[in-house]
């Protein structure tokens, strides 16, 4: 299954680097990042965000794509990967153990100050298709 986002990247890729369709391509895919960035910054602990998100390895209620329910739980900044962390409740509230813990995660660019948000359960990363409040 191919998202418009990899078709969008692909559509990119085999334009001329000068092209103004492949700049306009790159420019909404990054649009799409900075609002999810935004979003991202935007999040507090107990603060409802709507998450659809794929696995290739998980694949449960949670990661069919579909927009689902979250509760923020707490934010974490490492100054050593320069990662900022916001773990992840399910719409219940039960707290899960460290190994299916869904997370967010925003890493800045030290040079160019540009943010990139992903998703992911314990230590396995997971397609990020939307974030909404």
């Amino acid at each position: 299954m191919t998202t418009l986002r990899s078709k969008l990247i692909r559509l990119a890729a085999d334009q001329a680097p000068d092209s103004p369709l492949r700049r306009e391509l790159l420019t909404v895919l990054a649009s799409n990042q900075a609002s999810w960035v935004a979003i991202f910054d935007s999040l507090r602990p107990g603060r409802k965000v709507q998450i659809a998100m794929t696995g290739v390895m998980t694949m449960d209620k949670v990661t069919d794509g579909k927009f689902h329910e979250w509760i923020v739980n707490r934010r974490s900044f490492s100054k050593k990967y320069n990662v900022e962390t916001i773990s992840l409740l399910h719409q219940d509230g039960s707290k899960p153990s460290k190994y299916n813990a869904y997370a967010l995660r925003k890493r800045t660019d030290r040079m160019t100050g540009e943010g990139r948000v992903s998703a992911s359960v314990g230590d396995m990363g997971l397609f990020l298709k939307g974030l909404k409040l």
